[in-house]
């Protein structure tokens, strides 16, 4: 959540007009349509724990594209592979609990899921602030979160394990 919140402040830094950086937005939510449909596709083939790490290898490398340089070019690619895995992660998540844990264990890892969520939604906007009025960029914080987005695929690797408890 670090990143929707800050990203139109963020290009309009990186020197993009503030109706260039609401259209960067915009399209992020337009490839998160495309992401829901392709991704949605790709898990009746794949796992979704397999479609999950996807996408959040995708948010992570757009995480990093936005960072790597000020090109108004560079920024669209970034908002465009970022969106691509972010509009299908929402879908993912269910699909991936009930694949692991079973049906019957949704409720309540869907009630944990939500409540760590709703630290990261509290917590990350807040963090990428302070870390912008600290270092003048938001550069520091994307890259910070694209941290966590390789621990979150490592995890994701990991939890293969977890199916084989609640079996």
């Amino acid at each position: 959540q670090g990143i929707l919140t800050q990203l139109t402040q963020f290009l309009e830094d990186e020197g993009m007009s503030q109706n260039v950086a609401t259209s960067c937005l915009m399209m992020i939510a337009v490839m998160g349509v495309i992401g829901k449909i392709t991704f949605g596709r790709v898990s009746e083939t794949y796992s979704a724990r397999k479609t999950l790490i996807l996408c959040i290898f995708f948010q992570a490398i757009g995480t990093l594209v936005l960072c790597s340089s000020g090109s108004t070019t560079i920024l669209w690619l970034g908002c465009f592979i970022y969106g691509l895995g972010f509009g299908a992660f929402g879908a993912m998540i269910p699909l991936t609990i009930v694949e692991q844990f079973g049906m019957k264990n949704i409720g309540s890892m869907m009630v944990i899921y939500d409540f760590l969520t709703s630290i990261t939604m509290a917590l990350g906007p807040l963090i990428a602030g302070m870390i912008q009025d600290e270092s003048g960029s938001y550069r520091a914080a994307f890259v910070g979160v694209a941290i966590f987005l390789f621990i979150a695929i490592l995890l994701a690797l990991l939890s293969n394990y977890a199916r084989e408890l609640y079996s």
